[in-house]
């Protein structure tokens, strides 16, 4: 109930549902693209440790080179709201060329932008409420919000599929979703830095 009072934390909740619609069509459609195209257990093992490789290393060098920077420089907004829209761009393109390179690259691009940015900007987002607000609202965020989208966002790809629709017409389906979270993350940016502008004010 403290979740759905607090317009900042619906604001949370909404980024987060869209954007783990957004990573398990990604997860389930590269599993199907690759299930296609790569035949041999081994050959697509190989296949996934590259694509996890190259996560990771973006991921390093968002977290320890660039994120703290586009905060400082950017601001929250503009820093929130950068997944969704660069993101928008990669589903554009899927809904128009769709191949298995191209699908992995913005799959690449949407897990390191999610372990490299959109984690720690998450993180930051919580400094701002009170201790109890935060210890009990992000739990019911990261299990019910969290996995629950999770398994919504299965359930809507399988029932995508099963109506007939391609790889390529369903990434196109989901850009409105993309401009719901990038909606959501840039008025979670400002009402951020609105929060964060009373807190220093309290403290000084």
């Amino acid at each position: 109930m403290h979740v759905l009072r607090s317009k900042y934390l619906l604001l949370i909740c909404l980024v987060m549902l869209s954007h783990n619609l957004t990573s398990t069509f990604l997860f389930n459609g590269l599993a199907v693209l690759v299930d296609q195209s790569i035949i041999g257990f081994d050959e697509r093992t190989q296949f996934f440790s590259y694509v996890d490789l190259v996560v990771q290393v973006l991921a390093f060098l968002f977290q320890f080179l660039i994120t703290a920077r586009l905060v400082v420089y950017l601001g929250m907004p503009r820093t929130a709201v950068l997944p969704p829209v660069l993101l928008a761009a990669g589903f554009t393109l899927l809904g128009s060329s769709l191949g298995l390179v191209l699908f992995a690259a913005v799959q690449v691009a949407q897990r390191a932008l999610n372990y490299g940015l959109l984690g720690p900007v998450k993180e930051m987002l919580f400094t701002v409420v009170d201790r109890e607000t935060k210890y009990k609202s992000k739990n019911f965020i990261d299990t019910v919000v969290y996995r629950g989208s999770d398994v919504t966002a299965s359930w809507l790809f399988k029932g995508m599929m099963t109506a007939g629709l391609s790889i390529g017409q369903i990434a196109c389906a989901y850009i409105p979703i993309l401009a719901m979270w990038a909606f959501a993350a840039w008025h979670l940016g400002r009402a951020y830095v609105r929060l964060r502008g009373q807190l220093d004010s309290t403290i000084a």
